[in-house]
């Protein structure tokens, strides 16, 4: 976020850092991304927004300080919001006749339109306006009428791009008495309303043609106005609001703005933002003011009652700046300065609906919300086995497997119909050949669900559409959209798997085969898991590993899916095989899965496929590996050594020793392990110097987990380099003067026992023995009884080489 204003480190935890800017409050742990923690803490300040003219659409425009201009939608709730244009976001509207042309802006009246019913935003008029700049859109003409500082008004054809400045007959608004607030009058074609800074009240007729537009003013208050609204059906019935201390904040006229009535009533002397009637009684109404939403039973001049919103209820009491009405629905929505955005259903026609969690694991709690219906009095829910409520929301979970038919039944005669599949519990290993295996999609069917949010829907079987058609194995695969030719925009779907046992320790790999044809970067699909039985996903790997996502989403708007998230997208011709370690999930005893795909607003592809996803297990003993380790001289100054493992277990690096007479060893480089915890093979390699004749190379290999206190490590065999050098045979004998040990190198592995005698000047045995094979070194130990003197070490090889030294015994 462009604005911070305190950023704390953890004391008690090293690496987690806590951020606090005008986007909220946001967590760092490690090298992590930082992740929002918001959650329940709405403080986003909105100068207004705009919502869908479609009914029941959760569509919507939003214009917040310092979080910019951005744009919320979803198939039941709308999703975090998508950034459309960046800075102060401020005021933005939506064509209320399709949604096709929108427009958002930032401070001091730079918009940007969408011509492609929010699809895409580009750069659009520059108004020099003020902070927030005032505006409406005529539906009919698709003409956004713009305050500005470089005339009277501004007067922008959507559809053509066209910009015009207007000259307001009688009157100039580029000064002090500027326009506040521009309402459009649906009910009379070309008439827009200007209220101004100083309180004036004008009414443009014809204002959609024309240099010089003729104005009448219908009214002049003390104050600033700040909203006016005409009742839905009659042109004559105005509301007009002020956002000042001190002065009668709302009047009404039914005559045109011949007569005003002031209807303030017991409002409080505070600003008034904002005021709408109620889209279903006209001489009710609603008002935007410093401490929330209130509302009037009846316009009855000043005998006018006000009520705030409920305290346990509904919007809170901060600053709204904003209302707007859906005239399909008669949704209103309500923009406050420091609450985020609500809505209200209160004036809509009861509808049944819920959200229920369509996939779900067995004895998990499973959500069913009837807050989804709207207008609701009663519930009654059928949830299929046998249980029924008449709360609005609640939890059930079910002990058996099977598909449930769920209902609910608002206001005892409007019903809405479902269904809930609970997954079974299984084993692992999750591969061909084991007890009741269904990854390849065959049979067993009870083992996987589909839950699609909103668009085009996984569905089992054969495409046999280019770029998502045929299977890896057998006859089926899931294939998004299998019969459509592209799937839906705004598709959100998921495919569930069993949930799996990894409670004991070892090494699990996840894999799977597909194709696809998507929109590279803006959809795409990855793998989520869930340790507490659905309760809760996270993403499964990321980016940075290997053969797994192959996209990561730095900074693309637009996107289905946010930014930070890694999955996989752009063009997969044929089937491909994925695979990641998740061997970090061991020691959960439950672990389900689920591919889910997004895709965002534009474009026309093709889908994906999925087919044959097992999940191994390792069987055998549970260490890091080496199956070996060998050097080779790649140039005549350099030595290249090579390395296998199989499998890793927590392995973690690897030193790499050198020494130069086989005993003294130091490190020259240290070596990250790929696997960490894998069944796989992992090959390495490093070069290094090899300008001396002889050279002796090991390697530690290093395995541990802080978490389960866990550390393994042991060294390699040591390997010999060298070169002009044949045969074995001792290349050093020291110390000497010997002491308690003598310590011999030799020039090659051992092949076979050494054997050494050694002699007293005199030619006495003093001492014999045998050196094992297998190692380039060998020690001989002193007995502390050898007297002082000279003596000769002699020292033959299973190959025959005699080699004789002469020693000092101090």
């Amino acid at each position: 976020h462009v604005d911070h204003h305190k950023i704390h480190f953890d004391e008690e935890v090293d690496g987690n850092i806590y951020f606090g800017n005008d986007g909220g409050v946001y967590w760092k742990s490690g090298t992590a991304s930082p992740k929002d923690r918001n959650f329940g803490y709405n403080i986003t300040q909105f100068y207004g927004g705009a919502i869908h003219p479609e009914a029941g659409k959760n569509y919507y425009l939003a214009g917040s300080q310092d979080n910019n201009s951005l744009q919320m939608q979803g198939p039941t709730s709308p999703s975090e919001g998508v950034v459309v244009r960046g800075g102060d976001g401020m005021l933005c509207h939506i064509d209320q006749e399709d949604g096709k042309y929108q427009i958002v802006s930032s401070q001091n009246g730079n918009w940007s339109l969408s011509t492609n019913y929010g699809d895409t935003f580009s750069g659009g008029l520059g108004a020099n306006g003020r902070w927030v700049c005032a505006s409406d859109i005529d539906k009919e003409t698709k003409i956004a009428y713009i305050q500005t500082g470089s005339g009277d008004l501004y007067r922008w054809r959507l559809s053509s791009g066209d910009e015009e400045l207007i000259d307001v007959d009688g009157f100039n608004l580029s000064g002090g008495g500027d326009v506040a607030t521009i309402f459009v009058d649906d009910n009379v074609s070309n008439r827009v309303y200007l209220g101004t800074y100083n309180g004036i009240v004008l009414r443009l007729d014809g204002a959609n043609e024309g240099d010089v537009v003729a104005s009448e003013n219908i009214g002049s208050f003390t104050g600033s106005v700040s909203s006016v609204d005409v009742e839905y059906g009659n042109p004559d019935h105005i509301l007009v609001t002020l956002s000042n201390y001190g002065v009668t904040s709302v009047y009404e006229t039914t005559n045109g703005g011949d007569n005003w009535t002031a209807v303030g009533g017991n409002i409080p002397d505070m600003p008034v933002r904002w005021g709408i009637f109620s889209p279903v009684d006209p001489t009710q109404a609603l008002l935007a003011t410093e401490v929330g939403v209130w509302a009037t039973e009846l316009l009855d001049g000043s005998n006018t009652t006000w009520y705030p919103s409920q305290s346990d209820k509904g919007i809170p009491l901060t600053r709204v700046d904003q209302l707007r009405v859906r005239r399909s629905d008669n949704m209103v929505l309500a923009a406050t300065y420091g609450r985020g955005l609500f809505t209200t259903d209160i004036f809509m026609d009861p509808v049944a609906d819920m959200f229920i969690d369509r996939i779900g694991y067995l004895n998990a709690p499973l959500r069913f919300l009837g807050e989804q219906a709207i207008n609701a009095s009663s519930w009654a829910w059928d949830l299929g086995d046998g249980t029924t409520s008449s709360v609005e929301n609640l939890t059930h979970s079910y002990g058996n497997i099977g598909t449930y038919p769920v209902s609910l039944t608002i206001n005892d005669d409007l019903t809405k119909e479902s269904d809930v599949k609970i997954l079974p519990d299984r084993g692992l290993p999750y591969i061909p050949g084991t007890g009741n295996y269904g990854g390849d999609f065959e049979s067993n069917t009870e083992q996987y669900g589909v839950f699609t949010v909103s668009g085009s829907s996984f569905s089992r079987g054969n495409s046999e559409i280019e770029g998502k058609n045929g299977v890896k194995s057998g006859a089926n695969a899931f294939v998004l959209g299998i019969d459509e030719p592209y799937y839906q925009n705004g598709t959100h779907s998921m495919l569930y798997l069993p949930n799996f046992n990894m409670e004991d320790d070892g090494i699990y790999e996840f894999s799977f085969w597909s194709k696809f044809s998507l929109n590279n970067g803006y959809d795409g699909f990855r793998v989520e898991y869930s340790t507490d039985r659905g309760q809760s996903w996270e993403q499964l790997g990321s980016d940075d590993d290997e053969n797994w996502y192959n996209f990561k989403n730095n900074n693309l708007e637009g996107a289905g899916w946010p930014q930070g998230a890694s999955y996989f997208s752009g063009q997969r011709s044929s089937y491909k095989n994925f695979k990641l370690n998740i061997s970090s999930l061991a020691g959960n005893k439950d672990v389900a899965f689920r591919f889910v795909f997004k895709a965002s607003n534009s474009g026309n592809f093709r889908g994906l496929a999925i087919d044959d996803v097992e999940i191994s297990k390792f069987e055998g003993e549970l260490l890091t590996k080496l199956l070996s380790f060998s050097g080779e001289f790649t140039d005549p100054t350099e030595i290249t050594l090579s390395w296998l493992t199989q499998p890793e277990y927590f392995c973690q690096r690897f030193e790499v020793e050198r020494s130069y007479n086989g005993f003294d060893f130091e490190e020259i480089e240290t070596i990250y392990a790929e696997g960490g915890t894998s069944s796989e093979m992992h090959s390495y390699d490093m070069v290094t110097l090899g300008q001396r004749q002889l050279q002796f190379f090991r390697l530690k290999v290093i395995s541990e987990n802080a978490a389960e206190d866990y550390n393994y490590e042991f060294y390699s065999p040591t390997i010999v380099m060298r070169r002009k050098l044949e045969g074995t045979e001792v290349s050093l004998v020291f110390p000497n003067p010997i002491e308690d040990q003598i310590f011999l190198t030799f020039t090659d592995i051992l092949d076979g026992e050494a054997s050494y005698e050694l002699f007293a000047a005199n030619g006495q045995l003093v001492l014999k023995g045998v050196i094992a094979e297998g190692s380039p070194t060998g020690i001989i130990d002193v007995p502390a009884s050898l007297a002082p003197g000279v003596y000769v070490l002699s020292v033959e090889t299973a190959t025959g080489n005699e080699q004789s030294f002469k020693l000092l015994k101090n």
